[in-house]
């Protein structure tokens, strides 16, 4: 319909069997399937396949059958996209709540012209997120690629859009030490010995006026598991370490920190 595109055709299958006299085998150029829709479309539409096998000039090749490599047939989800300009925008993790008081944000483009599975009421293409362990004092920069967004076919020719973090002229660094004694993790079912860690010394961001105020005891140190969803168990080789900047609302801590643990069963 007018106002749409169709977006990325998906099949289910990744490869197709074709079964036959060898001699007519080896004619066999691709397989292709013709797909047929109505016009004035709005909403996707999955169509079931009729896939053949045809040789180097598109002619079909006799004898010669296209299974699929499962029992399922072939079918193709053709997602039907809605036309929209959108405004760029990220969201800020692992920090403060109030980034937008905080931060200057800057793009790239003003807005990309996008077809989409949905209507999207608030006008912003999500390009994805940026912690706030990656953010220094100063101007940072983050590069985004277009062809990466889920559910999204970039019309405009937009391949990538930079965005640029700065971080104001009254924030600066301090480096504080620390030790594997500082880290006293608490887990339920497990007991758990820190053996090493990634680096004796965090930095923290934060305005000049909180910055000096800031010591060890403002830190608060907790394990996370290496992966977002996972766990931590006897398994475990080796943690991330998550700060937290106690009573200090626009603090954080920049940067990656890992260590080395040894967890047994209590």
């Amino acid at each position: 319909a007018d106002g749409y595109v169709v977006g990325d055709v998906v099949i289910n299958q990744s490869t197709a069997v074709i079964k036959g006299p060898r001699s007519y085998i080896s004619s066999v150029e691709k397989v292709v399937a013709d797909v047929n829709l109505e016009s004035g479309l709005t909403e996707s539409q999955r169509v079931n396949l009729q896939p053949r096998a045809v040789d180097e000039n598109n002619n079909i090749v006799n004898y010669v059958t296209v299974v699929a490599p499962e029992s399922e047939n072939f079918v193709a989800n053709v997602p039907i996209l809605k036309v929209q300009n959108l405004m760029p925008a990220v969201s800020f993790v692992s920090g403060p709540d109030n980034a937008a008081d905080i931060l200057d944000v800057r793009y790239s483009v003003t807005s990309v012209q996008v077809g989409a599975l949905e209507s999207n009421a608030s006008n912003e293409l999500m390009l994805g997120n940026i912690s706030f362990s990656d953010l220094t004092t100063g101007e940072n920069t983050f590069t985004f690629d277009t062809s990466q967004l889920s559910g999204i076919k970039v019309l405009d020719g937009t391949k990538e859009i930079t965005v640029t973090v700065t971080v104001p002229d009254n924030y600066a660094s301090k480096t504080i030490p620390i030790y594997r004694r500082d880290i006293k993790p608490d887990l339920k079912d497990y007991n758990v010995s820190v053996t090493g860690i990634s680096s004796n010394s965090v930095t923290v961001i934060a305005a000049e006026d909180v910055i000096e105020s800031i010591d060890k005891s403002s830190l608060t140190l907790t394990l996370a598991p290496m992966e977002e969803n996972g766990t931590i168990d006897e398994k475990t080789t080796k943690c991330r370490v998550v700060f937290s900047v106690s009573s200090q609302g626009s603090c954080w801590v920049l940067g990656d920190y890992t260590v080395t643990v040894n967890v047994t069963p209590k």
